[in-house]
């Protein structure tokens, strides 16, 4: 009854309080529309007040990022190639090389016979490799950043490492031969592959100093159209350059200007962890500094940014970009030749202080690379043009032999570089379907490498930097970088990169929703005709063919292409130098099929 006649109570004192205050009774008998206005703002600003406060005691992790702390790019690719007869048909024996490797069994001691098996005449390879490719970058805050490049099973042959197989303890004695368990081991460096799983191909940080940028670490170094500096960021890259190197770059806007410099550690010679490899902790450090290679490289470049560029465009203006890139290297002293026999195995069983120094040798080297880029847009037009050259001398080669066997022994400058290279690139876009490509490329050659031990070996890979003749001290070879894509079949694999040519090139492609088909013709000719396997001009004349699926996001890509080489005479073997064994080179084709997903 008492709760009751309570409860009763306040309610009738509540409702006689509340119908007091509506009549102006009270203690809000005074209050008008303008006040309650008034209370509900700065009840509004009072609940503000209180959230704010309750955020930033709250934890860092509720609070809405000032920029992105992490981003990942990158690419997953699958890649499968058909070759054939890319050795032209051409044997490994006494007289030459083939340009391109025979298949394995064509090396048998069966093939020389006079009726050989029938597996000594086949001409085919196939080989599908892969590559995840990741770029992380870690920003704590707009003022830093982390950047770096990760390659995982990084063009990894698929099949490569058969269960039970190891190169450093050969098969195991459950797993007889290769391919008898069906699976794969796990991929690990020096025991089931030549190199890790996972490598790190770059890693630098960034800082941003208001008046310029300050990067330090092994950095990606690319330039212009990648001719001689190439960082191997495209999809169908197998090779590039890093660098390790601290350096500030600065811009000024309003001139769109941008500049550099920086100073990179080449090489360093010899280190500690080289001479004491089994002291796994503690700081490994340079033991001498006249044994460094030391360079220095600078940078201006003049280029519209995108949107400035489409503005001029559209407005019928052309838009002119250019950049001047520079490289110095010197070196006083180096490692002597570790593939002689007389340091062939210092860096790995002494570590005598009297033996590694007697290991360096007095080169007093220089290199300087200059690198012009140009390029100018006007409406459905594009001109780009890259020319760089090489000049620079090493004084002491006393302890490398060359390819014909001599030393360079000549005092004072041994060895003298000079080459120069260009390209130049015109693109019209006939249509939003339709572009046409020109392309013209020089490399000067080397008359001196006429005299390699095997003729016919034509990849870089297996060229010496060394003139082929010791009383010749100047060497004018130059080299595109290998990733500078001409073609499928020959620069691509029978010589690995431009060099010793002068090429023409057309391309034309067509698009049609996401698909596109590309066509090329190609006619490379040599500068040094007496450095070719034939001794001739014309190396031969190529032909491509491209068709590729993108989706509309560009996550998502199918491509399959087609080469042709048809060699010509700089190409044969020709009686008068091969004897009894010349041969005459065949047509070689290409297949490749490939998948890509961007991210």
């Amino acid at each position: 009854m008492r709760f009751s006649f309570a409860f009763c109570f306040s309610i009738l004192v509540t409702y006689a309080i509340s119908a007091s205050a509506q009549m102006g009774m009270g203690p809000q008998m005074n209050q008008g529309p303008k006040d309650e206005k008034e209370m509900v703002i700065k009840k509004g600003d009072d609940q503000n007040k209180n959230a704010t406060e309750l955020t930033e005691k709250d934890d860092y992790l509720n609070k809405p990022p000032s920029t992105q702390l992490f981003s990942l790019g990158g690419y997953m690719r699958l890649r499968s190639d058909y070759f054939y007869r890319l050795d032209l048909g051409l044997r490994n024996n006494d007289g030459g090389s083939s340009p391109f490797p025979n298949p394995l069994l064509a090396y048998d001691s069966d093939c020389t016979s006079a009726n050989p098996p029938k597996h000594c005449r086949y001409h085919t390879i196939t080989s599908t490799n892969m590559r995840l490719r990741l770029n992380p970058v870690i920003r704590p805050n707009t003022t830093i950043s982390i950047h770096s490049s990760i390659d995982i099973f990084d063009n990894y042959v698929l099949g490569s490492s058969p269960y039970g197989q190891t190169y450093a303890y050969g098969n195991s004695p459950w797993s007889p031969y290769n391919g008898y368990t069906g699976t794969q081991a796990p991929v690990e460096g020096g025991v089931t592959s030549t190199w890790d799983v996972i490598r790190f191909k770059t890693l630098y940080g960034k800082v941003n100093m208001k008046l310029f940028d300050l990067k330090f670490g092994r950095v990606p170094n690319h330039f212009g159209l990648g001719m001689v500096h190439n960082a191997g960021n495209g999809i169908d890259d197998d090779y590039g350059d890093s660098v390790d190197r601290v350096s500030i770059e600065s811009e000024i806007p309003s001139l769109k200007l941008a500049f550099g410099a920086s100073w990179d550690f080449a090489s360093q010679g010899y280190t500690s962890q080289l001479l004491y490899p089994w002291q796994t902790m503690g700081q490994p450090m340079d033991v001498d500094d006249f044994d460094d290679a030391s360079q220095w490289t600078f940078f201006v470049t003049r280029k519209h940014s995108k949107s400035d560029r489409k503005l001029r465009l559209s407005e019928g203006l052309g838009v002119f970009d250019i950049g001047v890139h520079l490289t110095i290297r010197r070196q006083l002293y180096s490692i002597g030749n570790i593939y002689s026999d007389e340091y062939s195995n210092v860096l790995y069983t002494s570590n005598d202080p009297t033996t590694l120094a007697d290991s360096l040798k007095n080169r007093k080297s220089f290199m300087a690379i200059p690198d012009l880029w140009l390029e100018y847009r006007k409406g459905k037009l594009l001109l780009q043009l890259e020319v760089a050259g090489k000049y620079g001398w090493i004084t002491n080669l006393s302890d490398v032999t060359t390819e014909n066997g001599t030393g360079m022994s000549k005092p004072g400058d041994d060895l003298t570089f000079m080459s120069l290279g260009g390209v130049f690139r015109a693109t019209y876009q006939w249509s939003s379907d339709l572009t046409f490509k020109f392309e013209l490329g020089y490399a000067s050659g080397d008359d001196q490498y006429e005299n390699v031990a095997k003729r016919g070996r034509t990849h870089f890979m297996f060229l010496s930097p060394f003139p082929a003749n010791g009383s010749d001290s100047k060497n004018t070879l130059f080299m595109f970088h290998p990733n500078y894509h001409v073609g499928m079949i020959f620069y691509r694999e029978l010589m690995g990169a431009v060099y010793n040519s002068t090429y023409t090139k057309f391309d034309m492609q067509y698009k049609v929703n996401n698909f596109r088909f590309t066509g090329m013709a190609l006619l490379p000719m040599a500068n040094e005709p007496v450095a070719t396997p034939g001794n001739s001009v014309l190396y031969g004349a190529e032909m491509n063919l491209d068709l590729a699926y993108e989706s509309q996001d560009k996550s998502i890509l199918f491509g399959l292409s087609y080469g042709f080489f048809y060699p010509l005479d700089a190409m044969e073997r020709t009686e008068t130098i091969y004897g009894t064994y010349s041969a005459n080179a065949n047509s070689a084709h290409s297949i490749q099929a490939r998948i890509v997903l961007r991210f």
